[in-house]
């Protein structure tokens, strides 16, 4: 019977501190260093046991504590803020850069596979953008 009441209580200890973990929500704040890099990193959490759940934006360091965590799934990725905002071209017709809007939409693609509605999250593929 002892055994089984450590194990119970080893169990609710584990499951409030879980309970009591909700994201801290975290738009990017960029500065003029992202744009000359020409990208940022963005990171999102979802509760694990819900595809249909809130998507929520977080910084780095909540993506570091969440990730650790049964309670959400994390992604991240790299969303491109700088440059055409659609494919340029060569003279000969060559494409020479794919532009920002499906440059972003290809990252969406990526993270996608690990969280699957975050195309409605970001709907705006050139949010941030500056040429």
């Amino acid at each position: 019977m002892e055994d089984s009441k450590k194990r119970y209580n080893e169990l609710t200890r584990f499951n409030s501190i879980y309970l009591n973990l909700t994201p801290k929500v975290s738009i990017p704040k960029l500065k003029e260093n992202d744009y000359t890099r020409g990208y940022v990193v963005r990171y999102f959490t979802q509760k694990a046991n819900d595809l249909n759940a809130s998507i929520y934006e977080i910084s780095k360091g909540e993506y570091n504590k969440l990730s650790s965590t049964p309670m959400y799934i994390t992604t991240n990725l790299r969303w491109r803020i700088s440059g055409s905002k659609d494919p340029s071209y060569s003279t000969n017709g060559k494409e020479t850069d794919m532009g920002v809007r499906r440059s972003n939409k290809n990252s969406i693609a990526l993270a996608s596979e690990v969280m699957i509605n975050l195309k409605m999250y970001l709907p705006n593929l050139s949010q941030f953008h500056k040429i």
